[in-house]
């Protein structure tokens, strides 16, 4: 298969790329390629967050999957400009979670049935939910000051489908005892284009290093 083949799947050949990409990151650290899995379960990662290592065929097939899919020379200038996009909706995701804004959630995240927020508290279901009990009961009736820092997200754009990774630290001032709480972990984001507009149709973070 060509890359000009690949990019004749159209939406189907994006969504395939974007479903993959989900799981799997390729980082490069010192000149070594190393091949780290995303989502994976608070408990197995550790504080240390290790890189775990793929089978070769795992890693040969991803690199070939990346290869294929490459964009041309017109769409990679295309998907700068839309690479600035999603990096806008991350600097105003921070912000609506520094302030607590719930209209602010309510602009960034889809209003279609089928957007996902999943944290160490829970799964929601719908941004209605995600307002009620993360921006809500977690962010405002939890915590007093809140700060939220992103660690060099990644960020790769299929057509209308795009998504982002990254590490973040937060750290609250906790309402109820003043003691201030700090958590680092990993989140991935997915984002879908409606109607020229980029929302978040799922987040999804682990905690594995949390303390006060």
């Amino acid at each position: 298969m060509s890359a000009v083949g690949c990019h004749r799947f159209g939406a189907q050949g994006a969504q395939l790329g974007a479903n993959f990409a989900l799981y799997v990151a390729l980082h490069s650290e010192r000149g070594a390629s190393r091949v780290r899995l995303v989502h994976m379960n608070a408990k197995t990662v550790g504080a240390s967050w290790p890189t775990r290592k793929l089978s070769m065929q795992a890693s040969a097939a991803v690199m070939a999957l990346l290869f294929l899919c490459r964009p041309t020379p017109a769409q990679h200038t295309a998907t700068n400009v839309q690479r600035d996009q999603i990096q806008a909706v991350l600097d105003e995701y921070v912000r609506s979670i520094d302030t607590a804004d719930v209209s602010l959630a309510d602009q960034l995240f889809s209003h279609a049935s089928d957007v996902l927020f999943i944290s160490p508290g829970g799964i929601q279901h719908g941004v209605a939910k995600i307002e009620a009990d993360f921006y809500q009961k977690a962010m405002a009736g939890g915590f007093s000051q809140r700060t939220l820092t992103l660690e060099h997200p990644l960020i790769a754009v299929y057509g209308d489908t795009a998504w982002s990774e990254f590490a973040f630290t937060f750290t609250g001032v906790v309402k109820s005892t003043g003691k201030t709480f700090t958590t680092t972990g990993v989140e991935t984001q997915v984002y879908r284009r409606e109607g020229g507009v980029w929302h978040i149709v799922l987040a999804h973070h682990s905690e594995p290093d949390s303390h006060s």
